[in-house]
């Protein structure tokens, strides 16, 4: 069964660190939808599926998919895979591990994944493919890589000990999140998006050539050319804690910093110092690009090292569950300790 939404559904799930239950909640997703039937393309930004964890040698869980469903990886995995596909479609896009294809599954199995590493790329992937009518998608994020799920129109967190054992930090981190992707930071104007970073101020809007970090010798370009205070300022890359902070003095008081998405702010500082940040600044921040942020999962575990080995160790989960849902007004769960709650019906 395929979904006929107007706008097609990109989910993506990411984990603030490994081990927070990211590859444990896409399955429960994945294991729902085929149970409804509902068929679904998978993707990754990273590789993913394997039985193991390589640094710390405890069990993950693994991706069984099922007939009729369609994978977005990398050629290279082919002979580790337990089921089979037959490629439907090549792209001229490739990873460290092969070329990436749009596999069509014949065969149940396991499989492992590895789709396009790149922002940019995925996009282009997801944008090209030829299916008619386009399937359900289902990014498996990347913790080194967020940045390329801003390509999402919906987006899981997962969050747990492994990224701290600290209740109330995790708690701050939970609200500074959804405060972060609040639809409330979405402009509706229309933003020129370009590879150029440029200003306004009162003498009009000037551009500079831009790469991908909004760097030192670019913000001194740009405080030597201000008159007055900057009225619009919109960087089409990353953006550090320390450029912000450099660069906030001069903006006007009512002036809109616009962004890519909050992936950009993730890479360079916590979301609880980016709430704080915004809090304290006189800009209005935007994103032109940000998906809803449809809920949190937890995971008690975290991996504990000791005797010269990784051993498993958990937090209280209720405590943890506790503690998250009174600090969002979003869906918590606990995808291992109640099962029964069902994921998909957030976005379906």
């Amino acid at each position: 069964m395929f979904l006929t939404n107007q706008q097609p559904i990109i989910l993506a799930v990411g984990g603030l660190a490994k081990n927070t239950g990211k590859t444990t909640t896409l399955k429960k997703i994945i294991s729902e939808l085929q149970e409804k039937g509902v068929a679904f393309l998978l993707t990754g930004i990273g590789y993913d599926g394997e039985s193991f964890d390589l640094i710390t040698g405890l069990p993950k869980p693994r991706f069984h998919l099922e007939k009729g469903n369609y994978l977005l990886t990398s050629t290279g995995l082919n002979t580790q895979n337990s089921g089979t596909y037959d490629v439907i479609q090549e792209f001229d896009l490739t990873n460290p591990l092969g070329n990436i294809v749009l596999g069509e599954i014949k065969e149940s199995g396991y499989f492992l994944l590895a789709g396009p590493n790149k922002g940019p790329d995925l996009e282009r992937a997801i944008g090209s493919i030829q299916l008619n009518p386009n399937p359900l998608t289902l990014i498996d994020g990347a913790i080194n890589r967020l940045a390329p799920l801003s390509v999402s129109t919906k987006l899981i967190l997962a969050l747990g000990a492994s990224y701290s054992t600290n209740l109330d930090y995790l708690s701050q981190t939970a609200q500074a999140l959804q405060h972060l992707f609040s639809p409330t930071f979405v402009s509706a104007p229309k933003v020129n998006i370009s590879p150029h970073l440029y200003f306004k101020d009162e003498e009009g809007v000037k551009t500079y050539p831009f790469t991908s970090l909004f760097t030192i010798n670019t913000l001194d370009k740009i405080v030597k050319e201000i008159k007055g205070k900057i009225k619009e300022l919109f960087v089409p890359g990353v953006v550090s804690s320390s450029i912000f902070e450099k660069i906030n003095p001069y903006f006007d008081k009512e002036a809109i910093f616009w962004l890519k998405n909050p992936f950009v702010l993730l890479a360079t500082n916590s979301a609880i110092y980016w709430k704080e940040a915004f809090s304290k600044a006189k800009v209005r921040v935007c994103f032109y690009q940000a998906p809803q942020l449809i809920a949190f999962t937890l995971n008690p575990f975290y991996p504990y090292y000791e005797g010269g080995k990784f051993l498993p160790r958990y937090l209280s989960p209720e405590s943890l569950m506790e503690k998250i849902s009174a600090s969002v007004d979003i869906p918590v769960f606990d995808v291992v300790k109640n099962p029964e709650k069902k994921l998909s019906e957030l976005f379906l």
